[in-house]
């Protein structure tokens, strides 16, 4: 399903036997891509993939492992694809961001 809501995101919606996703493109090109998913089937993201430079190719994930609501890992996609190639815990990152 492809469809155009108001603030003018592109979005496609898929469903894989308990997997589901949400491929958004923002109209607006200063706006990163991102794919939502939820690897539970429980109707909440516990990944979400980002493609901030809009290449193609990912760049970063952020990772609920708990079913908390809350996230835990960060994943780094050096290569580009959506497995990540490390990760760092979601605190870390907040504390390296926070002193840029």
């Amino acid at each position: 399903m492809i469809r155009t809501t108001r603030r003018l995101l592109r979005t496609i919606c898929f469903v894989q036997e308990r997997n589901t996703g949400e491929l958004v493109t923002p109209d607006d090109q200063t706006q990163a891509i991102f794919l939502r998913v939820d690897r539970k089937g429980n109707g909440r993201a516990d990944v979400i993939f980002f493609d901030l430079k809009r290449s193609g190719r990912w760049d970063l994930s952020f990772w609920d492992e708990n079913s908390s609501g809350q996230w835990t890992l960060v994943g780094y996609h050096d290569d580009g694809s959506l497995k990540p190639t490390r990760f760092e815990s979601y605190a870390e990152f907040q504390k390296r961001v926070a002193s840029r």
